[in-house]
């Protein structure tokens, strides 16, 4: 039996060489097309399009959202616990502001961001606050958090040693 010499690559290059490959420019004809087949045809492009650009977006928010955390936490916020006096409620919410205000962060992120800092049975209050507010209610302001997370967790006696 004759040796055959195999060329590695060649063989494959021909073979697509060879091949008829469709020319992109050809356009079958399929009779005519009438102006509403073509307006619908348009409505259907631009869907896809829009369609495609709001993936995008998503996809963009997304990244955006886990780059602020990111850069949320290389800032070395507090965190809080519970409600202890060894915690003070009031330094937390200064040191956040004070990330927030070099980060240039919205009023309504902050809110989201502060939760992520929360631990334990401040957490589990934060949850359920959220859950607790009218659903066609706005996303809450960083106000209407500080006003309830400091009326839960201000200790009475911080409370008059500060007054």
């Amino acid at each position: 039996m004759p040796s055959r010499k195999v060329v590695r690559g060649r063989s494959a290059r021909r073979n697509v060489e060879e091949q008829e490959l469709p020319n992109a420019h050809e356009v079958q004809p399929q009779g005519k097309v009438t102006n509403a087949e073509f307006h619908e045809a348009i409505q259907m492009l631009r869907q896809v399009v829009t369609n495609q650009a709001g993936q995008q977006r998503g996809n963009r928010q997304e990244v955006d959202d886990t780059s602020r955390i990111r850069k949320f936490l290389r800032m070395n916020p507090p965190s809080f616990t519970d409600s202890s006096t060894r915690e003070d409620p009031e330094n937390f919410i200064e040191e956040l502001e004070k990330v927030f205000e070099v980060m240039h962060i919205v009023d309504t992120e902050q809110v989201e961001l502060a939760a992520y800092q929360l631990k334990n049975i401040t957490k589990t209050w934060f949850d359920q606050w959220k859950e607790g507010r009218a659903e066609d209610a706005p996303p809450a302001s960083w106000a209407c958090f500080e006003e309830a997370y400091l009326g839960r967790f201000f200790p009475r006696e911080l409370k008059e040693a500060k007054v």
